[in-house]
Formats: C-alpha cells, sequence, structure tokens
C-alpha cells in the first residue's frame, strides 16, 4: 500500500473516532462525579475508540515522516487575513446570540463556545489554506479556508453519526430484550 493511500485510510479513522474520543472522555468523567455506572461493553467500545485514536495518530507521523508532504507557502497570514478572522468570530458570535437570544445563560454556556471554536476553526483553516494553496489570495483564500472548514466539519459529523448508528445497531443486536 503507498503512502498516500496510507495516509486517506489513517486520516478516516482519525475522523471515524476523535469526536466519539471527545465524547467519551465526557461521559467517564461525568459519570465519575455523579456516580452513574456504565456498562463494561461501553468501556470496551471507548477502550477501542481510543485505541484506533492513537493508532490513527502514530501511523500518520510515520506516513507523514516517510512521506513529507510539500508545502507551497509558509504558516503565517497577513493583516486582512487576521481582520477576516475577526470578522468571522464577529459574524459567529452575531449569530450564536441571535439564536440563542432569549436565554442569558445558554448563550454564555454554548453559544460563546461554539463561537469561539469556529473562530478557532477559521483561524486553522486559513493557516491551512495559507501553507497548502499559496498562490491564491484576497477572497478566494479567505472562501478556500471556509471550505476547508466546512468540509472537515461535514466529514467528522458523518464519521461520528455512522459510528454512533454502529454502536446502537451492536447495542441491539447483542444486548435487546426478547
Amino acid at each position: 500500500m503507498t503512502y498516500s493511500t496510507r495516509k486517506y485510510l489513517w486520516w478516516s479513522v482519525l475522523h471515524f473516532t476523535f469526536v466519539p474520543c471527545i465524547i467519551a472522555a465526557i461521559v467517564l468523567i461525568s459519570s465519575r462525579f455523579s456516580g452513574y455506572q456504565i456498562s463494561a461493553w461501553l468501556l470496551f467500545w471507548f477502550a477501542i475508540d481510543g485505541v484506533l485514536f492513537g493508532a490513527a495518530i502514530n501511523n500518520l507521523r510515520e506516513c507523514y515522516a516517510a512521506e513529507p508532504m510539500e508545502g507551497l507557502g509558509r504558516w503565517q497570514v497577513s493583516i486582512t487575513d487576521l481582520i477576516v478572522i475577526a470578522l468571522f468570530f464577529g459574524i459567529s458570535m452575531l449569530a450564536a446570540r441571535l439564536l440563542i437570544s432569549q436565554n442569558e445563560p445558554m448563550f454564555l454556556s454554548l453559544g460563546l463556545p461554539l463561537a469561539l471554536f469556529a473562530g478557532l476553526g477559521y483561524a486553522i483553516a486559513l493557516l491551512v489554506t495559507s501553507r497548502y494553496c499559496a498562490p491564491i489570495e484576497g477572497i478566494e483564500k479567505w472562501l478556500g479556508a471556509l471550505a476547508w472548514m466546512a468540509v472537515t466539519v461535514v466529514v467528522t459529523g458523518i464519521a461520528t453519526w455512522m459510528h454512533f448508528g454502529l454502536l446502537l445497531m451492536l447495542n441491539w443486536i447483542f444486548f435487546r430484550q426478547n
């Protein structure tokens, strides 16, 4: 198998296990403080997620060490890119505020973190676009970064729903009541 094929495979595994690992950590931490008992098969499932996530990171490091990706530019943004990041963050804050306008505590606990993650995600996407799509500038670069971010969110979301669909299907097959 070529390194580029292995990269696609391990990036898929990483997308498939990233969000479930975060959810598993939240569930494990909250069950520790709430006293809720987690079943053994769910702990086993979380362990498999963690092992696959670690294997994906390890194999991606190995693949990129053997066949590094040549970047066209540098990991840097211009002053106008920083202004666009600030505008994107402001627009995401405005959208969160408009969607959660009636409930101030909910905005602080849900809207503000979502806007912060959206702004951070856009900044990372803009850095990636600057590095690997160096010849483009201006609005093409900003829309390209938005496309990178959207594709990442969609692929991770689909992988997460597939993951939990598989988890529910296995739960139904092996633990259903007759």
